[in-house]
């Protein structure tokens, strides 16, 4: 039957080379939170409580996903990408913000959002790495200009601004 739900978030015909292990234990742990009738309501998750499952679980990094948050659509993979490019704007806002005031809610709301922005720009140079995409250039936001166009994004001086298809 998770063959059926893979398909749902990666189309028969879509390559899973560009995906990550990330990626797919991501589409895994959605897979299995999903409840199934056959299973009597209950998702795989509930029902796999063997020791030798539960020791692959946390080896893999599997968890169960809140049913409420449970994504079984194309755009699961494509969130970390909108993810990136909303938050490293979200900073450059922040910057500004932070530039013409004196408040120091302001200072610690940036750097709290300029830490998640670090980790998700760490993780986009490791999958560009990954690919032998990483160019190199100086400046964080033209090394991950293949991966923002490659993902619908293009450079709008110091935004990121999804593509739009007008047709």
């Amino acid at each position: 039957m998770n063959h059926k739900y893979i398909r749902y978030v990666l189309p028969r015909g879509k390559s899973f080379s560009p995906y990550t292990q990330e990626d797919i234990i991501l589409l895994l742990n959605h897979i299995n939170s999903t409840r199934r009738s056959k299973l009597g309501g209950k998702t795989p998750f509930e029902l796999a409580d063997s020791e030798e499952f539960l020791k692959l679980k946390e080896v893999m990094g599997l968890k169960a996903i809140p049913a409420d948050e449970v994504d079984r659509t194309p755009r699961l993979l494509k969130k970390s990408k909108q993810q990136l490019a909303q938050v490293c704007n979200r900073v450059s806002a922040f910057l500004h913000e932070c530039d013409e005031s004196d408040d120091k809610w302001l200072d610690y709301f940036f750097l709290e959002w300029a830490d998640f922005e670090e980790e998700l720009l760490n993780e986009c140079f490791a999958r560009l790495e990954k690919k032998d995409m990483l160019p190199d250039v100086e400046g964080w936001h033209f090394k991950i200009l293949p991966f923002m166009q490659e993902n619908g994004y293009r450079d709008g001086s110091g935004w990121w601004i999804k593509e739009t298809n007008l047709e």
